[in-house]
């Protein structure tokens, strides 16, 4: 397995890991709100993906977009945890 599959495997993970953390809430009641789970999990996502940028040799812009989306995500969680 390469580096580059081996990081999407992981951005599959986190994909499944909110969805199963979604339908958990909606069975139990229990659990993140949906906001929280994709604040949450959408930083991590975020630099995932400007790894897999990184690694594959991709576009600086699209390294530069990726980087913004995680910190937009984790100030959107900081947010949600302050208030």
């Amino acid at each position: 397995m390469t580096t580059t599959q081996l990081v999407d495997a992981i951005i599959v993970l986190v994909v499944l890991e909110a969805i199963g953390l979604m339908v958990f809430r909606r069975v139990n009641g229990r659990g993140m709100p949906p906001r929280e789970v994709v604040s949450f999990l959408g930083a991590g996502a975020g630099l995932l993906i400007a790894l897999r940028v990184l690694i594959s040799d991709g576009p600086f812009v699209w390294f530069a977009a990726a980087m913004l989306v995680s910190l937009a995500m984790h100030l959107w969680h900081v947010r949600q945890r302050w208030v």
